[in-house]
């Protein structure tokens, strides 16, 4: 399946990223997050902030809106797992002109230039339109927790590639994977609109797994791309 270039990229701009954090009672992870976003240097993209039902962080999130971190804030009546939870900012985005929209867990930072890799990776082939970054432990800068993934049907399991492997140079060249990670997961627009959303059935685990086989079984390629690198305080 070929997708049709957005109106942004057409004209000659960069385009469009949307950007969510999934919350709940976890501020100081999302903050930590924010404050890493606040130093990317891609120039068009925006950051939603779904809050799951938290009990006592929406106040803090308001404020530090106020303080001038520019985010949207979708604000859950209650915890909607991961899945239902993550489809609250997709809504939004899809609403909102998104070109991409990216999945980003709030225990990560990342690189200042890690959404420029896969922005340029996504584009530079149209047949790919799930990306996701190299995924270190923040706790072990070098020490690797995705580097691709592998899912076998017949055990019904999926495994990271290269877990707990030290990177020492060796990841270079951008790979196919069986599926992005949830963790961070940049998704072309039109995929949402053929594929459908997360399914809320899994509501912790396994909703980007499935919904990565359900993209590939619509001919939509998934990579991961190693010049962009993110840390996850797993």
């Amino acid at each position: 399946m070929r997708p049709v270039k957005s109106s942004a990229v057409q004209q000659g701009k960069k385009p469009l990223v949307h950007i969510i954090l999934l919350n709940w009672n976890n501020y100081d992870l999302t903050k930590d997050c924010l404050e890493s976003l606040k130093k990317v240097k891609y120039p068009n993209f925006k950051t939603i902030v779904v809050d799951n039902g938290s009990a006592s962080d929406v106040p803090k999130l308001k404020e530090l809106k106020r303080k001038g971190f520019g985010f949207v804030l979708i604000e859950n009546s209650k915890n909607m797992g991961f899945a239902e939870g993550n489809n609250a900012g997709i809504r939004h985005a899809l609403k909102n002109n998104a070109d991409y929209i990216l999945l980003l867990n709030n225990d990560t930072v990342v690189h200042p230039e890690f959404l420029d890799h896969l922005v340029s990776e996504a584009e530079k082939d149209k047949r790919t339109s799930i990306v996701s970054p190299l995924i270190y432990y923040y706790d072990e800068p070098k020490k690797v927790w995705y580097a691709g993934a592998s899912f076998n049907f017949w055990r019904g399991d999926a495994r990271h590639r290269h877990l707990n492997e030290i990177d020492k140079g060796q990841f270079k060249e951008v790979t196919n994977t069986d599926y992005g990670s949830g963790c961070a997961m940049l998704v072309r627009k039109e995929v949402f609109g053929n594929v459908g959303l997360l399914d809320p059935y899994f509501f912790l685990y396994y909703e980007e797994s499935d919904f990565c086989i359900r993209a590939k079984r619509q001919g939509y390629g998934i990579k991961v791309v190693p010049a962009s690198k993110i840390w996850h305080k797993v």
